[in-house]
Order: structure tokens, then C-alpha cells, then sequence
């Protein structure tokens, strides 16, 4: 489309050639000729000043810059906008079973469902309209899967786990594994398994990644929250609660009954010791690990994790330490004190 259809559409003010053909959307260092690009973050001019794209979506006009400019409020959020227009459309599963699925008779299958090869839909279960089963992917008894689901290829809902509308589950994903559970055995014996008699309930409108883990209640349920969104290879125990809207970054590990609040986020390799709360709006820095209550809308970091502003402060003291420790070793050269000899 043309750069003045492309502003229109993302509500932008164009500043330059509205007549540029664009035909894709890229990174500022992966973009070609043709495509539009953006820059959110001062820190990335540089980019922007050498990149091969034919257009920029930015906050503010870039001065001394000679590509077509449209100025948006968040150029990011535009960018998506962009690139969902000027992709190609995404592949479409036509309604069917596929031969070589396995459905158990007592299965219901809703209208418009499209199961492909290899799926496996084991006894009582139920599988919302207009849903899409890929390749290898497994229902377990009596899971409940609600309208326009879509299971990637190899993930697993186990028996008796409840999928709300709209729920997309990454490719291996597992929801309903029996969580990790042992009773502690003396000398010579093993650690006797706690069954784990509950289940998982995710609501509507999440987004599960790819490698990740939902495991089932001890008792009870472990629920992730509508609109919660979990990225890939993040663990979420027995009985663990994640709240409305919700992230969770890449490899993230929840332990149990852990109680994250709604429209919290962890960070990248964050994670939780369990039995504590994490307060509505809470942000856990990438790396954090949280081992009691957080308050609301608090931001932490760092083992254990303290408030943000303390964790900076607390980093760069210990960054001058070394010069800290050479100015009292040199003071103590000056005056050992008392009559011990100066240290080495």
C-alpha cells in the first residue's frame, strides 16, 4: 500500500512522500527497501539514521532524517497495526477430522472443528466451535476445550483440565501434569509420590508459549486468569494463581500456591519460592526471585528481591567495593591498629 493509506490506517500524521510503495514491515537493521520500520527508543537513532528502510513510524519527526516519517503516538503499537495489514494472510484449517486422528467416540466435537494429523481426543471430552486441533496434538478425558481454541502442533491438555474461549496453547505445551510432589523417605528408601487430584482452569483470551508447564492442583484448582499471557518454557505449579492479564516472560518458574495478581508481570528467569502473594500491578525484574508478599504495584529486583530503587542503589555500591576495599587496606598500611602486624 502507499505510505498515505498506511498513516491513515494507523491514525498517523505523514511528514514527507505519501506515494512510497511499502510492501512490508522489518526491524530498523533487518529492513530493505520497501519496507517501514520504527523507532521507539531515542537510545536507537543511530539505527534509524542507517537503516535501508523506505519509511519510519516515529513519536516525534526526526530531524536531518530523508525518509517519509508518519508521527504516531506509540510507534510500536502502530507497527503492529502495519505489519498485520501488510503481512500475508495467515493460514486458514479447513473444518474436518483427519484420518489418522484418533477421537474417542464419547467425544464431542463442536461446529467448524479442525483436527489434524495425528490428534488424539480421548473419552468425554469436549471441543468448542470453530476450534483448531493441530498436528499430534492431545485432549485429554474429560477436558473441556472452549470456542476458537487453537492447540499448536504437540501440545497436551490432560485429563480434565477446563480451556476457556480463545485460549491458544504453544506447540508442546503441557496443561495438567501432576505437579511436583514428594513425601520426604529415611535412610534406604525412596520419596513417595502426593498424588495431585485437581486440575487446571485457564480463562479466556490467554496465550500460553510454547515448552511451557501448567501443572495441576494438589486439590483444587490452579487457574490462570483471563487474558494472562505466558511465554514459552515458563514452569506454573500445583496450585498456583495467576490473575487477569498477567505476564509472564520466558522461563519464569511459578513455584506452588504462589499468588500472582492481576496485570502483574515477571520478567525473563524470574521466579517465586511459593506460598507467597505477589500484589496486583507488582513487577518482578528480569532475574528476580521473590520469596515473600509484594505489595501492590511495587517493583522489585534481584535474590531476594527488594524494592527496585534499593536493588540499583545496593548494585552500585557493590560495584565500588573494590576501590572501597584498596582505600581501607591502604589507611590500614598507614596505621595497622593496635599492635597486630598490616595484613597482607
Amino acid at each position: 500500500m502507499r505510505l498515505e493509506e498506511l498513516a491513515a490506517l494507523v491514525g498517523g500524521r505523514l511528514h514527507g512522500d505519501g506515494a512510497v510503495a511499502i510492501t512490508g514491515a522489518a526491524g530498523l537493521r533487518e529492513a530493505r527497501p520497501g519496507e517501514i520500520s520504527f523507532l521507539s527508543r531515542p537510545r536507537y537513532a543511530h539505527l534509524a539514521a542507517a537503516t535501508a528502510a523506505s519509511a519510519l513510524l516515529v513519536r516525534e519527526p526526526l530531524p536531518g532524517c530523508p525518509l517519509p516519517q508518519v508521527v504516531v503516538r506509540d510507534p510500536e503499537a502502530a507497527m503492529t497495526r502495519a505489519a498485520a495489514a501488510l503481512a500475508p494472510p495467515p493460514p486458514s484449517f479447513p473444518p474436518g477430522v483427519h484420518p489418522s486422528a484418533s477421537v474417542d467416540p464419547s467425544a464431542v466435537l463442536g461446529e467448524g472443528v479442525s483436527a489434524g494429523p495425528l490428534v488424539v481426543i480421548e473419552a468425554g471430552a469436549r471441543v468448542g466451535a470453530r476450534s483448531v486441533l493441530r498436528g499430534g496434538s492431545f485432549v485429554g478425558r474429560g477436558a473441556v476445550l472452549g470456542e476458537e481454541v487453537h492447540l499448536h502442533p504437540g501440545a497436551r491438555v490432560l485429563d480434565g483440565v477446563l480451556l476457556g474461549n480463545r485460549v491458544v496453547v504453544g506447540a508442546s505445551a503441557v496443561i495438567g501434569c501432576d505437579g511436583f510432589g514428594f513425601l520426604p523417605a529415611g535412610p534406604g528408601k525412596v520419596p513417595a509420590r502426593v498424588p495431585h487430584h485437581g486440575t487446571v482452569v485457564v480463562g479466556d483470551d490467554v496465550d500460553i508459549g510454547a515448552c511451557t508447564t501448567v501443572a495441576r492442583a494438589r486439590f483444587g484448582r490452579t487457574t490462570i486468569g483471563r487474558g494472562a499471557k505466558i511465554d514459552a518454557q515458563v514452569q506454573v505449579a500445583h496450585n498456583v494463581q495467576v490473575g487477569e492479564g498477567a505476564i509472564l516472560v520466558s522461563q519464569v518458574g511459578l513455584a506452588g500456591s504462589t499468588v500472582v495478581g492481576p496485570r502483574a508481570i515477571f520478567g525473563g528467569q524470574a521466579g517465586a519460592s511459593g506460598h507467597v502473594e505477589v500484589g496486583e500491578g507488582a513487577r518482578v525484574a528480569a532475574g528476580g526471585g521473590v520469596t515473600r508478599d509484594i505489595p501492590p504495584g511495587t517493583d522489585v529486583a534481584g535474590f531476594p528481591a527488594i524494592p527496585l530503587a534499593e536493588w540499583r542503589r545496593q548494585t552500585a555500591a557493590l560495584r565500588r567495593l573494590p576501590e572501597a576495599l584498596e582505600r581501607i587496606r591502604g589507611l590500614e598500611r598507614e596505621d595497622p591498629p593496635g599492635d597486630a602486624a598490616p595484613p597482607v
